[in-house]
């Protein structure tokens, strides 16, 4: 209703603006010899308004010249619109705005440019107060009805009951019950809202007075006597955790590692929230607070342990002292990118099976005290080792199929133990980023053993020399080949009589 009322005083200020430039044609005076001594209009200035304040500009009637800009309106008040009814009024309202019950706004009125707006927009009420109260068997009500002498916007407050206090002059209460003779016969406790500690003990004979307070008698939180449910004070402790859900939502569980402070209650209570994950920085980065990492254009899903991060990030802080910043993990496919020198390494080894290749980086943004960007540095390298799983593609499992992580840093190949049981993932830690890839195996049948009779498969394990050489079996021994060198190394045989990384049977 007032916005309708505002568009249509703007819409009628326009037209009479047109008319005005009209009258100007009319005339027809020279600007540049009319000395501008007759009659003046004033026109408000809409984009000065919306940008500083209301203000108009004063024309000279004959010929049309803009004799001086923004001046500021005089107003005269039109009439005072309670803050909630203003609000209600505006269309775009915005979620930051709030309700403001103890003021109103103004609408004034320009008595030059004969312009409406608003003028004040937190001005506060000019109370009128009624009070009212209403008898109980243990006290009163009390009402309070304000009335503004402006706006007539109205607040009602409602108390609780409250018990009765008698002046000890006139031996009233506010309510204008008169104090009787009482010796307290029968008592009653009464529930103070948000109060965990006390309830108020009211006579409930005849005075209805307030007696004292005491405490509450807690039984599995519920005061036995005034019926008050404690709020509880736990104290938590890392009994929490999140578990990625796979559909772009975790569920964080909290556990409740001790008695209520208050009221005794027992601990182990346990709450689960389903969130939808979010990543603190750039869209293509960021690391959710379960560990999530942003997805990457076919990159597989991955996620870091929260716990081994925080060890990282304090790294950081000791690292870059006295500056802020926001850190990335980031898991992207390197199948295009991979540089040639690391994927010859990875590919030197052919007992095995290049499943994809990843390029994972660690990413530090930094900044100063007053939030200028500092640049952004790749970590390379670190102290503290991070904990990642990798799911594994689906187009990659199968049945009977081992999956191992290698990884290329400075020229050496690393292969990186899975430290998970489950098949479709791959847990590694590291504190080295650069270039990595998922590889596999599949599980090969053994011709069945004359000498016992039986037949066994097995998965040959990687070499636990340096990842990504040549493995020959030399009769008593094997030996590694790698970067021009040989190592001689004494077989490790498995169950079935293999050497696990040569193939040479006992």
């Amino acid at each position: 209703m007032v916005k309708r009322i505002l568009a249509a005083l703007l819409t009628v200020a326009m037209l009479l603006s047109v008319c005005s430039v009209e009258a100007f044609a009319a005339e027809t005076v020279d600007p540049e010899t009319c000395e501008h001594d007759g009659d003046f209009i004033y026109e408000f200035d809409a984009d000065y308004y919306e940008n500083y304040g209301p203000a108009h500009n004063k024309i000279c009637a004959k010929c049309g010249t803009v004799v001086e800009k923004d001046i500021e309106c005089d107003t005269e008040i039109i009439e005072y619109i309670p803050a909630d009814i203003y609000w209600e009024a505006i269309e775009d309202l915005d979620s930051e705005y709030i309700l403001y019950p103890d003021c109103h706004w103004v609408l004034g009125k320009c008595k030059y440019c004969e312009e409406s707006y608003w003028t004040n927009e937190n001005e506060e009420h000019d109370f009128e107060e009624v009070t009212t109260y209403e008898v109980t068997d243990i006290g009163h009500i009390k009402t309070s009805t304000k009335t503004c002498t402006l706006c007539k916007g109205v607040i009602v407050e409602v108390s609780d009951e409250i018990a009765h206090e008698y002046d000890d002059t006139t031996g009233k209460c506010a309510c204008g019950k008169e104090k009787p003779e009482c010796d307290h016969a029968s008592k009653k406790a009464v529930e103070i809202k948000g109060k965990d500690i006390e309830h108020k003990i009211v006579c409930t004979d005849k005075c209805g007075e307030m007696l004292g307070t005491e405490g509450h008698n807690y039984v599995d939180g519920v005061c036995t006597e005034c019926g008050h449910k404690c709020n509880h004070n736990y104290a938590y402790t890392a009994e929490w955790g999140y578990k990625d859900n796979g559909d772009g939502t975790h569920t964080y569980t909290r556990v409740t590692a001790s008695e209520c402070e208050t009221c005794g209650a027992p601990s182990g209570t346990v709450t689960e929230t389903v969130e939808e994950h979010f990543y603190y920085s750039d869209p293509d980065y960021g690391v959710c607070s379960c560990g999530s990492v942003v997805p990457s254009e076919n990159a597989p899903a991955a996620s870091v342990d929260v716990d081994t991060l925080g060890a990282v990030v304090r790294e950081l802080e000791e690292k870059y002292p006295g500056v802020s910043f926001y850190y990335d993990i980031t898991v992207k496919d390197a199948s295009e990118t991979v540089p040639a020198a690391d994927k010859e390494l990875v590919e030197l080894d052919t007992s095995y099976t290049v499943g994809q290749y990843l390029n994972i980086e660690l990413v530090n943004t930094m900044f100063d005290e007053y939030g200028w960007s500092l640049g952004t540095v790749l970590e390379t390298e670190t102290k503290n080792l991070l904990t990642i799983t990798i799911n594994v593609p689906e187009a990659l499992l199968a049945t009977g199929r081992t999956f191992s992580i290698v990884r290329v840093h400075d020229g050496i190949v690393t292969v990186l133990k899975d430290e998970d049981s489950d098949p479709r993932t791959i847990t590694f830690s590291t504190n080295q980023f650069s270039t990595y890839a998922i590889v596999y195996k599949d599980t090969v049948a053994v011709e069945e053993q004359e000498d016992k009779g039986t037949s066994v498969g097995r998965t040959p394990d990687m070499p636990t020399a340096p990842f990504g050489a040549y493995v020959v079996d030399m009769g008593d021994n094997h030996g590694i080949i790698y970067g021009g060198h040989i190592i001689s190394m004494p077989h490790t045989y498995n169950a079935a009589g293999v050497c696990t990384s040569c193939g040479h049977e006992r």
